[in-house]
């Protein structure tokens, strides 16, 4: 490498000491626009704008990742064909906001480990499996899936037998998080998922990148750099979270099961939340919102850059900061979305156990069974378990849970000679309208 000219030297000297160019420069390297609109701006001292342009693109590189020299390793391609990221303040706050919301101990989780099961909350998985169902070219309807979700119904065709197995590997990727990521453990997963399922006439949805180099990997490469990205830590940047982003934009864009990889990308990024210890972002559909941002059915201001565009190009390569913002502002969004639905629910239950509490029609023991199934939805009661919660006679429970059916609170229906009890889903209207 030639030597530097000392008057070079001097004159780049004298520019990193330019404190109004200095200011400039680190107000723009964390506020990422399109090149016409940077040069638009005022340029501090009369700066040339391409000039500013490059020097402000230079910073980028210096503290982004992946390091110059690794990229520059393998002494085939140069920094411009690349595709590098940077993780701004504003992106951690945001992440360590995030997590403070999601993980074990938040508020949010503690009321969703008693409302995971609610509609309103299930409704989100419903979301999240369309979406994978969508990529993977599965044709299923969204009432299937919902009475797969909510009502856990048996299967009855391929494509629900393979809904059914991702709800049943879902229900268990706590345990799974504590096992070592490696090829072995995810392509394991992909068995179960697919296990009784025949073959499938699919058409799968591809998003189409070509021009960044990283994207160009094979389907076993793909699933190497997943699994990294889900060992190590910070493979892919300073944050778990961004790992988890990452690791999913990894399989959205080469796929790398040889069908169903929609479907595993949740699974995987579900099995990364609980290992990271964030398990109420599992509500969070970050696959629907990114599969509506890729089909151009979202815009500002909730996404300011169109997909495919939340790029910044320049000398030093493909900057796909604002493609990491984007989804960092999604999974704040989807936070926003959950915590008003937990709040739907849980204004809900105060209310119709009030009602309950001051229903004089209702004896103690009835109360006191209203107000659990309210907290669990999905209590079955027959009277012979009624009778052993409340310790009476079965004359009493039969017509304790008898009257409640007559007052609308109850349904009842006879399953193998068994009479079972369940609650109405209408149930606090009933209650306002029997108490008039």
């Amino acid at each position: 490498m030639p030597a530097l000219n000392p008057a070079v030297q001097e004159s780049f000297l004298e520019l990193l000491h330019n404190t109004d160019l200095i200011l400039f420069a680190q107000e723009e390297m964390c506020t990422y626009r399109y090149h016409d609109e940077f040069c638009a701006l005022p340029m501090p001292d009369g700066a040339d704008p391409e000039f500013m342009w490059e020097f402000v693109s230079f910073l980028r590189r210096m503290t982004g990742k992946p390091s110059v020299r690794d990229l520059v390793a393998d002494g085939t391609t140069t920094l411009s064909e690349h595709s590098i990221w940077t993780t701004t303040p504003d992106m951690f706050t945001g992440l360590n906001d995030i997590v403070s919301r999601a993980n074990l101990g938040s508020r949010l989780w503690r009321s969703l480990e008693h409302l995971q099961e609610r509609p309103g909350t299930l409704q989100l998985a419903v979301e999240e499996l369309e979406a994978a169902a969508f990529r993977d070219g599965i044709a299923i309807e969204r009432e299937t899936l919902r009475e797969l979700v909510h009502e856990n119904r048996r299967p009855s065709t391929d494509e629900e037998r393979l809904f059914s197995n991702a709800l049943d590997l879902a229900r268990n990727l706590g345990a799974l998080a504590v096992e070592q990521p490696s090829v072995e453990l995810f392509l394991d997963l992909y068995r179960k998922l697919e296990y009784g399922v025949g073959a499938l006439s699919l058409t799968p949805y591809r998003q189409f990148i070509e021009a960044i180099p990283e994207y160009r990997r094979t389907e076993y490469e793909a699933l190497e750099e997943v699994v990294k990205g889900s060992t190590a830590s910070c493979f892919w940047g300073p944050h778990p979270l961004i790992d988890t982003i990452m690791n999913a934009d990894v399989i959205w864009a080469t796929p790398p099961f040889e069908r169903f990889s929609g479907i595993m990308e949740v699974l995987i990024r579900w099995r990364s939340y609980h290992a990271i210890g964030v398990p109420a972002l599992c509500f969070v559909p970050l696959s629907k919102m990114r599969l509506d941002w890729e089909r151009r059915l979202i815009g500002a201001p909730i996404a300011p850059m169109r997909f495919g565009e939340a790029l910044v190009t320049n000398s030093f390569g493909m900057d796909s900061t604002p493609y990491i913002q984007q989804i960092i502002r999604f999974l704040d969004e989807g936070l926003d979305r959950l915590e008003r639905i937990v709040e739907r629910i849980d204004e809900a239950d105060t209310c119709c156990k009030h009602l309950i509490s001051q229903d004089c029609r209702l004896t103690l023991r009835q109360k006191q069974l209203l107000e659990t199934m309210v907290d669990d939805p999905s209590l079955v009661i027959d009277v012979s378990s009624y009778q052993s919660r409340f310790d009476v006679a079965a004359s009493t429970a039969r017509n304790d849970l008898t009257r409640l059916v007559s007052l609308n609170l109850l349904f009842s229906e006879f399953r193998n000679k068994r009479q079972l009890f369940w609650a109405r889903s209408n149930m606090t209207s009933n209650l306002k309208n029997g108490t008039r």
